[in-house]
């Protein structure tokens, strides 16, 4: 079972550099096997607003991205964020190796308690994730 985060979601709602290493990866995915959490949703808001504001995505794009994440975080299994992920990520931001951001502690801190691997386009989660004993799947050779 598999978590995914932000930078691999984002490359399935827009055309990014990975867009279609992530397209091949999850359609090789099974229903009920592929994980997120509300967090995943809030950052997808974020960088799709970012995108549009500096251009990226026009008014309609933007519109368009922002209903397929409502259906593609539907279609995910969803993890509910509970108080001691927050606290995890906590020590997680302060843990070797260091420069891991907040809210990418919070995914590890989600998926170290769920016992889950990693798919992320992010190579500095993705060394966190390794560091503290998660399997990590390296999509750029999947």
């Amino acid at each position: 079972m598999i978590y995914c985060d932000t930078s691999l979601l984002v490359a399935l709602l827009v055309e990014e550099a990975h867009s279609v290493v992530a397209d091949l990866w999850m359609r090789e995915r099974s229903a009920g096997a592929v994980f997120a959490s509300a967090w995943v949703g809030t950052e997808i808001a974020g960088a799709l607003a970012l995108k549009h504001r500096l251009g990226q995505l026009d008014d309609v794009a933007h519109a368009q991205a922002t209903r397929a994440a409502v259906v593609l975080l539907n279609s995910l299994s969803s993890i509910p964020i509970e108080t001691r992920h927050f606290v995890d990520a906590q020590r997680l931001v302060s843990s070797p190796p260091k420069g891991l951001r907040s809210g990418d502690a919070l995914h590890l801190a989600i998926v170290v308690d769920h016992a889950l691997g990693l798919a992320t386009f992010d190579k500095q989660l993705a060394n966190a994730a390794r560091h503290n004993g998660v399997g990590v799947v390296d999509l750029l050779l999947a």
